[in-house]
């Protein structure tokens, strides 16, 4: 029966092809899927760098804006980069 051993062969290599088309298919899946993630990634980001037309200071904010950025800057805290150890008070303990 050598023609049962020819046809297992065939078969072997038809159940391989279908495996291999069926990881193409999974694989073309896979890529269209990252790069549908990357296009979303890459528009939010337009949006956000691009898209700020409705965030955009009005004349008035704009001109509030400037002065406060004209101002100097006083330090926040009591702890101020000039200042040295010895000069910041010790925490008050009830």
């Amino acid at each position: 029966m050598p023609n049962s051993g020819h046809v297992d062969l065939r078969v072997l290599l038809q159940n391989q092809t279908q495996y291999i088309q069926s990881l193409e298919k999974e694989t073309t899946f896979k890529i269209t899927e990252i790069e549908n993630e990357r296009l979303k990634r890459l528009c939010r980001h337009q949006r956000m760098r691009f898209g700020t037309k409705s965030e955009a200071f009005n004349t008035p904010q704009q001109d509030l804006f400037a002065e406060d950025w004209a101002k100097p800057m006083k330090p926040t805290c009591s702890n101020s980069w000039n200042t040295s150890p010895e000069q910041i008070p010790a925490p008050k303990h009830p």
